[in-house]
């Protein structure tokens, strides 16, 4: 028998309690996983392994992952992702070994309800389920990934709640997945408590992580090193400062240790730094983050001329950016602003243009905050690196918010507007304005986020 690592085992474990709980109750409908923010990419690794061919849960298993924009059109974009699944399954050439049967079903759009908007998914994936004609026991499984996000909480409520009242077929069942930290469905849960099983992976994430990180080569010293991160790692999950140090030091004497040979291995002292920062942010205790900024500061300057020169700068971008979000926490803009400015720099230098464009942004956002004479220099700057950005990049980025910021300055001593309409518009569009604009309002103030991280989570 193939030998399995630490997360294989997990997952197979969590296989056979998926086996376990699917029949806990003849009335059971929904499985709703209640995980750790921490467990999610187990998770999903999870979720996945459910829709392999090769594995211990015999239940045919579709991910269904449409945008979810509210409780009234979500069964219609779930029947069109589950469309495109038997489409892909009937059309596309299979491997050598898969036993092919073609699957005889098409969306029914009669089947909507007139007074309940999730009975069109649920009574056309019964009827999916029936054409499968699966043997008993054996269950056809829609995988909802709804949005973890707290101001979605009442309408997927709403649909959810629909969704059983509107009969979900005895051969079928939904999954969803909840976060422990910020749950969606706990009403839904207590509400139909027969119809809504709540299992808890417990994944023991600091022993899998931890055991990962011991494979290897002992005599390797990326062994004794991985365990010594998740250690420190695990030790400041738990607010255990003090051990958390002691495993950090031990990361940076394997480094130095090993960077004369190596020196991609001082990359690993301002990685082990940036962490001890962000962890004192937790408590904040900014004299200590600072200093631990500085470390990472320092290590990233020694990097010069031993490593990619694009490495180097991207990582001495990342210390200063650190740096300069730490200041910001006290708000003390002025000495934040020189830090996002020469981060900015240092990602011009890697061509990391879209981290360079964020630096710029964070510098003007500072220098206004400071009163600063130097306020749409930096948005300019920031501004016209989009020109050379990757379209797609640049719309995932902060890039809106940006120009927001530069138009509501007064800018046309240093750009015109025909430029930033040439620039703007080869990214969004002829409508380039409203499509900032609307942006903006989905987008939180740049000050709230920066005072209160947990929010980005």
């Amino acid at each position: 028998m193939k030998e399995t690592n630490p997360i294989e085992q997990r997952i197979e474990a969590m296989a056979d309690r998926w086996n376990d709980v699917k029949e806990a109750s003849q009335d059971v409908r929904v499985i709703r996983i209640l995980a750790d923010e921490r467990e999610m990419p187990m998770i999903d690794a999870f979720i996945w392994y459910m829709v392999g061919l090769d594995n211990l849960i015999d239940d045919i298993a579709f991910i269904l992952d449409p945008l979810f924009t509210d409780a009234d059109t979500y069964s219609l974009h779930l029947l069109q992702a589950l469309e495109s699944c038997i489409r892909e399954w009937n059309e596309i050439p299979k491997e050598e070994g898969i036993e092919f049967v073609p699957v005889d079903w098409t969306p029914d759009m009669n089947l909507a309800g007139k007074k309940n908007a999730s009975t069109l998914f649920v009574a056309n994936f019964n009827h999916l389920a029936k054409s499968l004609d699966l043997e008993e026991g054996v269950f056809t499984v829609a995988t909802l990934t709804f949005p973890r996000d707290p101001a979605k909480a009442k309408e997927v409520q709403t649909w959810l709640e629909n969704a059983i009242k509107a009969g979900i077929s005895p051969q079928v069942r939904f999954l969803v997945v909840d976060s422990a930290e910020h749950p969606v469905f706990n009403k839904v849960a207590n509400v139909f408590d027969e119809q809504v099983y709540t299992l808890v992976p417990d994944l023991d994430m600091d022993n899998v992580m931890s055991q990962v990180a011991a494979m290897g080569d002992p005599t390797d010293p990326s062994t004794p090193y991985r365990i010594s991160f998740v250690n420190m790692m695990n030790a400041m999950g738990k607010n255990n400062p003090k051990e958390a140090l002691k495993e950090s030091k031990t990361c940076i004497r394997i480094a130095k240790e090993n960077e004369a040979r190596d020196p991609g291995w001082g990359i690993q002292v301002v990685v082990v730094n940036l962490a001890l920062a962000n962890d004192q942010l937790k408590t904040k205790n900014y004299e200590k983050a600072i200093q631990f900024a500085d470390e990472a500061i320092e290590a990233a300057d020694a990097l010069t001329d031993k490593v990619d020169p694009a490495i180097a700068n991207s990582i001495s971008g990342q210390a200063c950016m650190t740096k300069a979000a730490i200041y910001c926490y006290p708000k003390e803009w002025e000495k934040a602003l020189p830090f996002y400015a020469l981060a900015a720099e240092k990602y011009e230098k890697a061509n990391n243009t879209v981290m360079a464009i964020e630096a710029y942004r964070m510098a003007g956002f500072c220098s206004a905050k400071s009163w600063g004479a130097d306020t749409v220099d930096y948005l300019v700057k920031g501004f016209r690196l989009g020109e050379f950005a990757d379209k797609e990049s640049i719309k995932a980025s902060t890039y809106a918010v940006l120009i927001r910021q530069l138009l509501d300055k007064r800018y046309r001593d240093e750009i015109s507007f025909e430029e930033i309409d040439r620039i703007a518009s080869g990214i969004y569009g002829d409508n380039w304005h409203e499509i900032i604009n609307l942006l903006w309002k989905q987008s939180p103030d740049a000050e709230e986020v920066l005072m209160n991280p947990t929010e980005r989570k």
